[in-house]
């Protein structure tokens, strides 16, 4: 089984030796870590039947029923605390993804690792994390598919103090001047090019406060992109 460079990058960043797949949709995160030797035991979590059915004949097919199960249910209901060292929650939004964290406290108080790949807001879930008193250790940035994926590394813990381009853009992808959020940083500025065009002839309230967001997000791009001419 061949993973994506998406969720390739998820399953290197989990440490801990048993894991918890929170929307596992087929089972690919768990089953690669475990046929890997890298868990012990997992729990493949998905609040739909049918993808967790899949998961399910994945993971026999692999002959690993005996260290990952399947449980059916939304974010960490089904898990009780201390059971996973690890938990991965891999391509959903990020406002869904706070949701889910911010009602499992009793989990959460036992999870050593999280490891998260948000789809959208990815700066409040950045937030939300020292919220819930983890602190980023590393992230990742993968380009696949025409698409631009972080995956954000959490442990338990506290963060020296962010600041808006931190939690914008990523402190650790900032500190290693990533090649891949360079690149996301100039294809976001051609597209801030292409909606000012369409903003031009544009005289009214809603038009003029999206050309000043633009104008800001402008300037703190310009600012970030300035860190890899040192």
């Amino acid at each position: 089984m061949e993973l994506s460079q998406r969720l390739t990058a998820v399953s290197h960043f989990v440490e801990k030796d048993t894991l918890a797949d929170i929307g596992t949709d087929h089972g690919y995160v768990p089953i690669y870590l475990a046929k890997a030797g890298r868990i012990c035991h997992g729990i493949a979590c998905d609040v739909k039947t049918g993808p967790l059915q899949k998961a399910k004949e994945n993971i026999a097919q692999e002959g690993l029923s005996a260290v990952i199960e399947t449980r059916l249910g939304s974010g960490f209901a089904p898990l009780k605390p201390g059971e996973a060292k690890t938990v991965v929650m891999a391509g959903m939004g990020g406002m869904l993804m706070i949701d889910l964290l911010e009602a499992a406290e009793d989990v959460l108080e036992e999870t050593e690792q999280l490891v998260l790949q948000p789809q959208l807001d990815i700066d409040q879930v950045r937030r939300a994390l020292h919220r819930l008193g983890f602190f980023i250790a590393r992230e990742e940035m993968v380009w696949e598919e025409g698409k631009f994926y972080t995956i954000l590394d959490a442990r338990r813990g506290q963060d020296a103090a962010y600041g808006a381009l931190d939690y914008g853009y990523g402190r650790c992808l900032m500190q290693c001047r990533h090649p891949v959020l360079r690149q996301y940083l100039l294809w976001r500025l051609e597209q801030i090019k292409k909606v000012e065009t369409c903003l031009q002839q544009g005289v009214s309230r809603a038009a003029k406060e999206r050309q000043a967001a633009l104008e800001k997000e402008r300037k703190e791009i310009a600012e970030v992109l300035g860190l890899y001419e040192w």
